[in-house]
Protein backbone atom coordinates (compact mmCIF):
# COMPACT_ATOMS: atom_id res chain seq x y z
CA UNK A 1 0.00 0.00 0.00
CA UNK A 2 1.29 3.41 -0.96
CA UNK A 3 0.13 6.53 0.87
CA UNK A 4 0.81 9.91 -0.73
CA UNK A 5 -0.72 13.26 -1.71
CA UNK A 6 -1.13 14.40 1.90
CA UNK A 7 -2.96 17.72 2.04
CA UNK A 8 -4.65 20.18 4.37
CA UNK A 9 -7.34 22.36 2.79
CA UNK A 10 -10.23 24.57 3.88
CA UNK A 11 -13.67 23.18 2.95
CA UNK A 12 -16.63 25.40 3.90
CA UNK A 13 -16.59 25.68 7.71
CA UNK A 14 -14.12 22.82 8.11
CA UNK A 15 -10.49 21.98 7.47
CA UNK A 16 -9.87 18.75 5.56
CA UNK A 17 -6.85 16.52 6.24
CA UNK A 18 -6.48 13.92 3.51
CA UNK A 19 -4.27 11.44 1.67
CA UNK A 20 -4.44 9.06 -1.27
CA UNK A 21 -4.26 5.30 -0.71
CA UNK A 22 -3.10 2.99 -3.52
CA UNK A 23 -2.92 -0.79 -3.38
CA UNK A 24 0.02 -2.75 -4.80
CA UNK A 25 -0.98 -6.38 -4.17
CA UNK A 26 -4.76 -6.03 -4.31
CA UNK A 27 -7.01 -5.06 -7.20
CA UNK A 28 -8.89 -2.59 -4.99
CA UNK A 29 -9.14 0.89 -6.52
CA UNK A 30 -7.25 3.85 -5.13
CA UNK A 31 -9.13 5.72 -2.41
CA UNK A 32 -8.97 8.98 -0.52
CA UNK A 33 -8.90 9.11 3.28
CA UNK A 34 -10.45 12.33 4.61
CA UNK A 35 -10.78 13.75 8.09
CA UNK A 36 -12.69 16.99 8.74
CA UNK A 37 -12.30 19.30 11.71
CA UNK A 38 -14.19 22.53 12.39
CA UNK A 39 -12.17 25.64 11.55
CA UNK A 40 -12.59 26.82 15.13
CA UNK A 41 -10.50 23.83 16.26
CA UNK A 42 -8.00 23.81 13.41
CA UNK A 43 -5.36 25.65 15.42
CA UNK A 44 -5.10 22.54 17.61
CA UNK A 45 -4.37 20.18 14.70
CA UNK A 46 -1.66 19.51 12.16
CA UNK A 47 -1.29 17.46 8.96
CA UNK A 48 0.55 14.51 10.47
CA UNK A 49 1.71 11.52 8.38
CA UNK A 50 1.38 9.40 11.54
CA UNK A 51 -2.40 9.75 11.20
CA UNK A 52 -2.46 7.93 7.89
CA UNK A 53 0.15 5.32 8.80
CA UNK A 54 -1.76 4.25 11.91
CA UNK A 55 -5.15 4.56 10.23
CA UNK A 56 -4.32 2.51 7.14
CA UNK A 57 -1.95 -0.18 8.46
CA UNK A 58 -4.65 -2.69 9.40
CA UNK A 59 -6.43 -2.07 6.08
CA UNK A 60 -3.24 -2.86 4.16
CA UNK A 61 -2.79 -6.10 6.07
CA UNK A 62 -6.46 -7.02 5.68
CA UNK A 63 -6.27 -6.86 1.88
CA UNK A 64 -3.07 -8.78 1.34
CA UNK A 65 -0.63 -5.91 0.97
CA UNK A 66 2.93 -6.94 1.73
CA UNK A 67 3.93 -3.48 2.90
CA UNK A 68 2.68 -0.02 3.77
CA UNK A 69 4.81 2.92 2.68
CA UNK A 70 4.68 6.69 3.10
CA UNK A 71 7.14 9.02 1.42
CA UNK A 72 6.32 11.67 4.01
CA UNK A 73 8.45 11.13 7.14
CA UNK A 74 6.72 9.54 10.13
CA UNK A 75 7.67 9.36 13.79
CA UNK A 76 10.37 6.67 14.25
CA UNK A 77 8.95 5.72 17.64
CA UNK A 78 5.50 5.11 16.16
CA UNK A 79 6.94 3.19 13.21
CA UNK A 80 8.71 0.84 15.61
CA UNK A 81 5.74 0.58 17.98
CA UNK A 82 3.39 -0.41 15.16
CA UNK A 83 5.62 -3.40 14.42
CA UNK A 84 4.82 -4.56 17.95
CA UNK A 85 1.10 -4.05 17.31
CA UNK A 86 1.42 -6.20 14.18
CA UNK A 87 3.05 -8.96 16.23
CA UNK A 88 0.34 -8.82 18.91
CA UNK A 89 -2.41 -9.13 16.31
CA UNK A 90 -0.56 -11.97 14.57
CA UNK A 91 -0.22 -13.76 17.91
CA UNK A 92 -3.96 -13.34 18.54
CA UNK A 93 -5.42 -13.92 15.08
CA UNK A 94 -2.79 -15.92 13.21
CA UNK A 95 -2.67 -16.07 9.43
CA UNK A 96 -5.57 -13.63 9.01
CA UNK A 97 -3.29 -10.93 10.50
CA UNK A 98 0.09 -11.29 8.79
CA UNK A 99 3.05 -9.13 9.74
CA UNK A 100 3.66 -6.68 6.91
CA UNK A 101 6.58 -4.32 6.29
CA UNK A 102 6.37 -0.66 7.33
CA UNK A 103 8.55 1.40 4.99
CA UNK A 104 9.46 5.01 4.38
CA UNK A 105 11.49 7.83 5.88
CA UNK A 106 11.36 8.89 9.50
CA UNK A 107 11.49 12.48 10.68
CA UNK A 108 14.30 13.97 12.69
CA UNK A 109 12.24 16.75 14.29
CA UNK A 110 9.13 16.93 16.43
CA UNK A 111 5.77 18.23 15.22
CA UNK A 112 4.72 18.95 18.80
CA UNK A 113 4.24 22.55 19.87
CA UNK A 114 2.12 21.99 22.98
CA UNK A 115 3.10 24.22 25.87
CA UNK A 116 2.23 23.22 28.48
CA UNK A 117 1.40 19.57 27.68
CA UNK A 118 -2.16 18.43 28.29
CA UNK A 119 -4.50 15.47 27.71
CA UNK A 120 -7.51 14.42 25.63
CA UNK A 121 -10.01 11.58 25.77
CA UNK A 122 -11.95 9.93 22.95
CA UNK A 123 -15.56 10.64 23.88
CA UNK A 124 -18.12 8.33 22.29
CA UNK A 125 -20.68 9.34 24.91
CA UNK A 126 -20.79 5.75 26.18
CA UNK A 127 -20.37 4.48 29.72
CA UNK A 128 -16.66 3.71 29.31
CA UNK A 129 -15.61 7.10 27.97
CA UNK A 130 -17.76 9.02 30.47
CA UNK A 131 -16.19 7.00 33.26
CA UNK A 132 -12.71 7.84 31.97
CA UNK A 133 -13.53 11.55 31.88
CA UNK A 134 -15.23 11.77 35.27
CA UNK A 135 -12.70 9.60 37.08
CA UNK A 136 -9.89 11.71 35.60
CA UNK A 137 -11.54 14.79 37.07
CA UNK A 138 -11.55 13.15 40.50
CA UNK A 139 -8.01 11.75 40.44
CA UNK A 140 -5.91 14.21 38.43
CA UNK A 141 -5.62 17.87 39.53
CA UNK A 142 -6.31 20.51 36.90
CA UNK A 143 -3.04 21.79 35.49
CA UNK A 144 -1.37 18.39 35.67
CA UNK A 145 -0.25 17.27 32.18
CA UNK A 146 -2.46 14.16 32.48
CA UNK A 147 -5.60 16.18 33.30
CA UNK A 148 -8.11 16.02 30.46
CA UNK A 149 -8.76 19.35 28.73
CA UNK A 150 -10.09 18.06 25.39
CA UNK A 151 -12.74 15.56 24.34
CA UNK A 152 -12.46 14.11 20.82
CA UNK A 153 -15.78 13.02 19.29
CA UNK A 154 -15.48 11.01 16.06
CA UNK A 155 -18.17 10.80 13.38
CA UNK A 156 -17.95 7.88 10.94
CA UNK A 157 -16.84 5.10 13.26
CA UNK A 158 -19.73 3.68 15.27
CA UNK A 159 -22.12 6.42 14.09
CA UNK A 160 -22.74 6.87 10.37
CA UNK A 161 -26.05 8.75 10.46
CA UNK A 162 -25.50 12.53 10.52
CA UNK A 163 -28.72 13.34 12.35
CA UNK A 164 -27.98 10.80 15.06
CA UNK A 165 -24.41 12.03 15.33
CA UNK A 166 -25.60 15.60 15.82
CA UNK A 167 -27.80 14.50 18.74
CA UNK A 168 -25.02 12.43 20.24
CA UNK A 169 -22.46 15.22 19.82
CA UNK A 170 -24.77 17.72 21.53
CA UNK A 171 -25.32 15.37 24.48
CA UNK A 172 -21.64 14.52 24.85
CA UNK A 173 -20.62 18.16 24.52
CA UNK A 174 -23.05 19.05 27.33
CA UNK A 175 -21.28 16.60 29.65
CA UNK A 176 -17.83 17.80 28.56
CA UNK A 177 -18.76 21.45 29.07
CA UNK A 178 -20.08 20.74 32.58
CA UNK A 179 -16.71 19.20 33.45
CA UNK A 180 -14.66 22.00 31.89
CA UNK A 181 -13.59 20.07 28.79
CA UNK A 182 -13.46 21.45 25.25
CA UNK A 183 -15.19 19.03 22.86
CA UNK A 184 -13.92 18.70 19.27
CA UNK A 185 -15.77 16.76 16.56
CA UNK A 186 -13.85 14.98 13.78
CA UNK A 187 -15.49 13.35 10.77
CA UNK A 188 -13.39 10.45 9.45
CA UNK A 189 -13.75 8.29 6.35
CA UNK A 190 -11.29 5.66 7.58
CA UNK A 191 -13.86 3.01 8.42
CA UNK A 192 -15.35 3.24 4.94
CA UNK A 193 -12.16 1.59 3.60
CA UNK A 194 -13.28 -1.65 5.28
CA UNK A 195 -16.75 -1.73 6.87
CA UNK A 196 -16.65 -5.33 8.17
CA UNK A 197 -17.88 -5.18 11.78
CA UNK A 198 -15.78 -8.03 13.17
CA UNK A 199 -12.60 -6.64 11.64
CA UNK A 200 -13.46 -3.22 13.06
CA UNK A 201 -14.06 -4.62 16.53
CA UNK A 202 -11.13 -7.00 16.83
CA UNK A 203 -8.32 -5.33 14.86
CA UNK A 204 -9.10 -1.87 13.54
CA UNK A 205 -10.90 0.50 15.90
CA UNK A 206 -7.99 1.15 18.28
CA UNK A 207 -5.68 2.14 15.43
CA UNK A 208 -8.45 4.26 13.91
CA UNK A 209 -8.83 6.17 17.18
CA UNK A 210 -5.09 6.67 17.52
CA UNK A 211 -4.98 7.98 13.94
CA UNK A 212 -7.36 10.78 14.88
CA UNK A 213 -5.38 11.50 18.03
CA UNK A 214 -2.21 12.13 16.04
CA UNK A 215 -3.90 15.12 14.40
CA UNK A 216 -3.75 16.96 17.70
CA UNK A 217 0.01 16.95 18.25
CA UNK A 218 0.06 20.77 18.71
CA UNK A 219 -2.21 20.55 21.75
CA UNK A 220 -2.18 17.07 23.25
CA UNK A 221 0.52 15.02 24.92
CA UNK A 222 -1.60 12.24 26.46
CA UNK A 223 -4.63 10.62 24.80
CA UNK A 224 -6.96 8.29 26.73
CA UNK A 225 -8.59 5.30 25.04
CA UNK A 226 -11.31 3.95 27.31
CA UNK A 227 -11.31 0.27 28.20
CA UNK A 228 -14.39 -1.73 27.34
CA UNK A 229 -15.91 -4.37 29.59
CA UNK A 230 -13.68 -7.07 28.15
CA UNK A 231 -11.41 -8.88 30.58
CA UNK A 232 -7.72 -8.12 30.57
CA UNK A 233 -5.82 -10.23 28.05
CA UNK A 234 -8.79 -10.72 25.72
CA UNK A 235 -7.97 -10.13 22.03
CA UNK A 236 -9.71 -6.93 20.97
CA UNK A 237 -9.10 -3.81 18.91
CA UNK A 238 -8.12 -1.87 22.03
CA UNK A 239 -6.42 -3.47 25.01
CA UNK A 240 -3.73 -2.77 27.61
CA UNK A 241 -1.38 -4.94 25.56
CA UNK A 242 -1.57 -2.95 22.33
CA UNK A 243 -2.79 0.58 23.11
CA UNK A 244 0.52 1.76 24.56
CA UNK A 245 2.21 0.70 21.31
CA UNK A 246 -0.06 3.00 19.34
CA UNK A 247 1.95 5.89 20.79
CA UNK A 248 4.44 8.16 19.07
CA UNK A 249 7.24 10.26 20.53
CA UNK A 250 4.76 13.16 20.67
CA UNK A 251 1.49 11.60 21.86
CA UNK A 252 1.16 8.77 24.36
CA UNK A 253 -1.96 6.60 24.06
CA UNK A 254 -3.23 5.42 27.46
CA UNK A 255 -5.63 2.49 27.95
CA UNK A 256 -7.83 3.65 30.82
CA UNK A 257 -10.53 2.07 32.97
CA UNK A 258 -9.87 -1.66 32.78
CA UNK A 259 -10.08 -1.91 36.56
CA UNK A 260 -13.90 -1.75 36.58
CA UNK A 261 -16.65 -3.60 34.75
CA UNK A 262 -19.64 -1.89 33.15
CA UNK A 263 -21.85 -2.20 36.23
CA UNK A 264 -19.18 -0.63 38.44
CA UNK A 265 -18.69 2.22 36.00
CA UNK A 266 -22.41 2.94 36.03
CA UNK A 267 -22.23 3.01 39.83
CA UNK A 268 -19.46 5.60 39.61
CA UNK A 269 -21.50 7.73 37.18
CA UNK A 270 -24.30 8.05 39.72
CA UNK A 271 -22.26 10.95 41.07
CA UNK A 272 -22.66 12.69 37.69
CA UNK A 273 -26.34 12.75 36.77
CA UNK A 274 -25.54 14.93 33.76
CA UNK A 275 -23.46 12.02 32.41
CA UNK A 276 -26.21 9.44 33.00
CA UNK A 277 -28.81 11.70 31.40
CA UNK A 278 -26.68 12.10 28.27
CA UNK A 279 -25.14 8.64 27.92
CA UNK A 280 -25.29 7.18 24.39
CA UNK A 281 -24.80 3.43 23.94
CA UNK A 282 -27.29 2.45 21.22
CA UNK A 283 -26.45 0.13 18.32
CA UNK A 284 -29.77 0.87 16.61
CA UNK A 285 -30.08 4.66 16.20
CA UNK A 286 -33.63 5.78 17.02
CA UNK A 287 -35.50 8.40 15.00
CA UNK A 288 -35.38 10.67 18.03
CA UNK A 289 -33.38 10.75 21.22
CA UNK A 290 -30.13 8.95 22.05
CA UNK A 291 -31.06 5.31 22.71
CA UNK A 292 -33.72 2.95 21.37
CA UNK A 293 -33.92 1.12 24.72
CA UNK A 294 -34.40 -2.30 23.07
CA UNK A 295 -31.12 -3.33 21.40
CA UNK A 296 -28.70 -5.55 23.35
CA UNK A 297 -26.46 -2.72 24.51
CA UNK A 298 -29.42 -0.58 25.55
CA UNK A 299 -30.97 -3.46 27.50
CA UNK A 300 -27.62 -4.24 29.13
CA UNK A 301 -27.19 -0.63 30.22
CA UNK A 302 -30.77 -0.30 31.47
CA UNK A 303 -30.36 -3.52 33.49
CA UNK A 304 -27.20 -2.01 35.01
CA UNK A 305 -28.98 1.21 35.90
CA UNK A 306 -31.83 -0.72 37.48
CA UNK A 307 -29.46 -2.92 39.47
CA UNK A 308 -27.69 0.18 40.78
CA UNK A 309 -30.93 1.98 41.60
CA UNK A 310 -30.01 4.75 39.14
CA UNK A 311 -32.04 6.64 36.54
CA UNK A 312 -31.25 8.12 33.15
CA UNK A 313 -33.24 10.46 30.94
CA UNK A 314 -31.33 9.10 27.93
CA UNK A 315 -33.58 6.01 27.68
CA UNK A 316 -37.32 5.51 27.13
CA UNK A 317 -39.37 5.84 30.30
CA UNK A 318 -41.02 2.39 30.10
CA UNK A 319 -39.71 -0.27 32.45
CA UNK A 320 -37.45 -3.14 31.39
CA UNK A 321 -39.40 -6.37 30.88
CA UNK A 322 -38.38 -10.04 30.66
CA UNK A 323 -39.44 -9.90 27.00
CA UNK A 324 -36.73 -7.30 26.36
CA UNK A 325 -34.10 -9.78 27.51
CA UNK A 326 -35.76 -12.63 25.61
CA UNK A 327 -35.61 -10.61 22.38
CA UNK A 328 -31.84 -10.02 22.39
CA UNK A 329 -29.01 -12.41 21.52
CA UNK A 330 -25.90 -13.25 23.53
CA UNK A 331 -22.97 -13.80 21.17
CA UNK A 332 -19.99 -13.62 23.55
CA UNK A 333 -19.11 -14.95 27.00
CA UNK A 334 -18.90 -11.39 28.29
CA UNK A 335 -22.61 -10.87 27.60
CA UNK A 336 -23.39 -13.57 30.16
CA UNK A 337 -20.87 -12.09 32.59
CA UNK A 338 -22.25 -8.55 32.35
CA UNK A 339 -25.87 -9.59 32.90
CA UNK A 340 -25.05 -12.00 35.70
CA UNK A 341 -23.09 -9.25 37.49
CA UNK A 342 -26.38 -7.35 37.80
CA UNK A 343 -28.27 -10.19 39.50
CA UNK A 344 -27.53 -9.16 43.13
CA UNK A 345 -28.78 -5.64 42.42
CA UNK A 346 -31.86 -6.93 40.61
CA UNK A 347 -32.63 -9.21 43.52
CA UNK A 348 -32.35 -6.25 45.89
CA UNK A 349 -35.00 -4.33 43.94
CA UNK A 350 -37.30 -7.33 43.65
CA UNK A 351 -36.89 -8.05 39.93
CA UNK A 352 -36.83 -11.83 40.06
CA UNK A 353 -38.61 -11.84 36.70
CA UNK A 354 -35.56 -10.28 35.06
CA UNK A 355 -33.23 -12.68 36.89
CA UNK A 356 -35.18 -15.62 35.48
CA UNK A 357 -35.02 -14.10 31.98
CA UNK A 358 -31.23 -13.67 32.30
CA UNK A 359 -30.86 -17.30 33.42
CA UNK A 360 -32.90 -18.49 30.43
CA UNK A 361 -30.88 -16.36 28.02
CA UNK A 362 -27.58 -17.60 29.52
CA UNK A 363 -28.73 -21.22 29.15
CA UNK A 364 -29.70 -20.54 25.53
CA UNK A 365 -26.24 -19.09 24.88
CA UNK A 366 -24.57 -22.07 26.58
CA UNK A 367 -26.40 -24.48 24.25
CA UNK A 368 -25.50 -22.40 21.19
CA UNK A 369 -21.85 -22.19 22.27
CA UNK A 370 -21.67 -25.96 22.79
CA UNK A 371 -23.05 -26.44 19.28
CA UNK A 372 -20.67 -23.85 17.81
CA UNK A 373 -17.65 -25.39 19.55
CA UNK A 374 -18.87 -28.89 18.59
CA UNK A 375 -19.03 -30.01 22.21
CA UNK A 376 -22.61 -31.35 22.25
CA UNK A 377 -23.70 -34.58 20.52
CA UNK A 378 -24.73 -32.71 17.38
CA UNK A 379 -21.37 -31.00 17.22
CA UNK A 380 -19.46 -34.26 17.70
CA UNK A 381 -21.52 -35.86 14.94
CA UNK A 382 -20.88 -32.89 12.64
CA UNK A 383 -17.14 -33.08 13.34
CA UNK A 384 -17.05 -36.83 12.68
CA UNK A 385 -18.97 -36.33 9.42
CA UNK A 386 -16.50 -33.67 8.32
CA UNK A 387 -13.29 -35.43 9.33
CA UNK A 388 -14.13 -39.11 8.80
CA UNK A 389 -16.96 -39.25 6.25
CA UNK A 390 -15.94 -36.20 4.22
CA UNK A 391 -19.37 -34.60 4.64
CA UNK A 392 -21.42 -37.61 3.43
CA UNK A 393 -24.01 -37.29 6.20
CA UNK A 394 -24.50 -33.59 5.53
CA UNK A 395 -24.96 -34.18 1.80
CA UNK A 396 -27.45 -36.99 2.45
CA UNK A 397 -29.41 -34.83 4.89
CA UNK A 398 -29.61 -32.01 2.37
CA UNK A 399 -30.89 -34.38 -0.32
CA UNK A 400 -33.49 -35.72 2.12
CA UNK A 401 -34.63 -32.19 2.95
Amino acid sequence: MLIDELSKTAVDQHVQFSCRVRYEDSDRPAAAVKLFLARADADLAVLNPDTFLAGCMAIARRHGERRIRLDDPVCPVLQRNLVTVLHWHHEWYGAQSPIIAIEGPVRAHSLSRCQPPTAAVFLSGGVDSLYTLTSNRERVPRGNPASIDYGIIVNGYDIKDDGYFDRSEAATTAVASTLGVRAMAVRSSLRALEPDDDFWSYEFHGLALAAVGFMFVPAVRFCYISASEFALGTPWGTSPEVDAFMSSAEIRMIHEGAELNRLEKLKHLERYQVALDNVRVCFRPPAQGLNCGKCEKCVRTRIGLLANGATSAAFPADEVLPSDIASITFTEDYHVLMYECAIPGLRAVGRDDLIAAIAAKAAEYSRWRAWKDEKDWKGRLRRADRTVLNGALTRAYRRFR
